[in-house]
């Protein structure tokens, strides 16, 4: 006779302990539990066929880095002077400052994020609260690079120099152009 399998009760028993414990009552915590699934679904992989680059070291990739290429998508529209600084922190944790110009306002925004084990996940910066970005081109001296979030069509040509070498930056948006992407759609970013 095949032993039957018992469904664990033991969520349940510590939802009980909650709804106790805060006060809660039952309909409220169903509220917040049927939001659960839209938070932190957003994809940490890369798009449908797209390969992160071999070469990429988190360490070297460390530094301020300007926008210099992207496709107008609504998270960015009116914005430029697009920077983003990542280091590393004495504790070892990593983070990422976005900075920007925001031209309707005359004013710069930006925010830090904590980048979770970078190491871990080489290509991929598995931003905290916020889409990944993944590091799909880069030239071997880290200095121009092209990435990409959750869609090929979120995509940037990025540069540590504000003027980068022509060589290098015609290399890069010429194999994001052989990797599909829609270099051909985007547009140069002012940096000044």
């Amino acid at each position: 006779m095949a032993a039957t399998v018992q469904p664990s009760t033991r969520p349940f028993t510590a939802l009980k302990t909650f709804l106790h414990k805060t006060g809660l009552r039952s309909g409220a915590v169903l509220a917040l539990t049927a939001l659960l699934p839209l938070t932190g679904c957003v994809s940490t992989k890369p798009p449908k066929g797209v390969k992160l680059a071999n070469n990429f070291d988190v360490r070297r990739f460390q530094g301020t880095w300007h926008e210099i290429l992207r496709l107008n998508h609504p998270d960015e529209a009116g914005l430029t002077r697009v920077t983003a600084r990542y280091s590393q922190q004495a504790d070892g944790k990593w983070f990422v400052t976005d900075r920007a110009w925001q031209n309707a306002t005359g004013q710069w925004v930006g925010s830090t994020t904590e980048i979770r084990n970078p190491e871990e996940h080489p290509g991929t910066l598995r931003l905290r609260h916020n889409k990944p970005r993944h590091v799909v081109i880069i030239d071997n001296d880290h200095t121009v690079a092209l990435i990409c979030s959750t869609t090929a069509q979120q995509f940037s040509i990025i540069s540590k120099n504000l003027d980068p070498d022509p060589t290098r930056l015609e290399r890069v948006i010429e194999q994001g152009r052989a990797a599909g992407f829609p270099i051909k759609e985007a547009f140069w970013v002012p940096t000044k």
